[in-house]
């Protein structure tokens, strides 16, 4: 096994800037990709690392634009990676995906998709906590190589181990599997080379930091708006299902209700998702609106309105 040096001058070792140059040469001359999967416990530098390569690769095109953080933003990510000239880099940096849900429809449909976009030529990274998805078929068609990222540290650089295809293949005939554990275990023995990264500083961090804290604000809104609503309020959908109204409706009279001072436009809260929460007072609000409008028209009685 190849042991990269340190050198305190630089923010990875330099066995891995040959290989992302090497990656570079080969995409722009022949009709292929390089997949690389990188793998670790959480809290390792997945993204770090990622980031390196993203900016080291696409240089003064390197953007953020070409990461996805989940299955809608690494859609996105795919297509605009797509629609751009020679060199192309596409990141999925929290695929979380396992055998355990190798059989979902999606998990499905991104092997196949992987297995018939190699002309684009693109340098794909894939950031997931560990190996389970992969089968010795997608290995001998798909993976060009794996990191292994086996420490957390945070006064020091992080040290991984890369697998090549060949080493991979090996691990799998004796072992039948490449679980975090077995690469733990097998690493000084099975890895080509082991390297070593810092934190990633540079102009990529920040558009990325401000990204994946806004997914995060996105995934607390919807787990709130899903589960949290009981006590502080109703969403659009709680009402139609109430008054039998529809979304036009519920806009219109939204606006009337503020025009003529039933409620406070602050009192109707609007997540970073695009929901929009009312306070429970707005049924009898909308219901005497409605009734004003349409007096020929019934509506369920909103006493005891069973919507929660």
């Amino acid at each position: 096994m190849i042991e990269a040096k340190y050198d305190s001058s630089r923010d990875f070792d330099s066995v891995f800037l040959h290989i992302i140059e090497g990656v570079y040469d080969k995409l722009n001359v022949g009709e292929d990709d390089f997949l690389l999967l990188c793998c670790g416990t959480p809290g390792t530098g997945k993204s770090m690392l990622m980031l390196h390569a993203l900016d080291d690769y696409l240089k003064k095109e390197a953007s953020i634009d070409y990461v996805g953080l989940d299955k809608e933003d690494f859609a996105r990510a795919l297509r605009n990676t797509k629609d751009k000239p020679l060199p192309r880099f596409c990141a999925n940096d929290e695929a979380n995906i396992s055998k355990r849900d190798s059989l979902a429809k999606y998990n499905k449909e991104l092997i196949d998709l992987y297995l018939s976009i190699r002309g684009l030529r693109i340098f794909h990274w894939w950031n997931n906590p560990s190996l389970d998805i992969l089968d010795k078929h997608f290995i001998e068609e798909r993976i060009k190589g794996v990191i292994y990222i086996a420490t957390k540290e945070t006064k020091r650089p992080r040290t991984y181990y890369y697998f090549r295809k060949k080493d991979l293949l090996k691990l799998w005939e004796k072992y039948g599997n490449l679980k975090l554990n077995l690469l733990k275990k097998v690493k000084k023995q099975y890895a080509y080379y082991k390297g070593w990264f810092k934190d990633y500083n540079g102009p990529l961090k920040a558009a990325y930091m401000l990204k994946k804290n806004k997914r995060m604000d996105v995934k607390v809104d919807g787990f709130f708006d899903k589960y949290g609503l009981g006590e502080e309020g109703l969403t659009t959908s709680m009402i139609k299902k109430t008054l039998g109204l529809s979304s036009p409706s519920i806009c219109k009279y939204e606006k009337e209700a503020i025009k003529n001072g039933m409620i406070k436009e602050d009192e109707i809260k609007r997540t970073i998702t695009g929901r929009v929460i009312y306070p429970k007072k707005i049924l009898s609000i909308f219901e005497g609106i409605a009734k004003e409008k349409h007096s020929n028209i019934g509506f369920r009685t909103l006493e005891s309105p069973n919507i929660l």
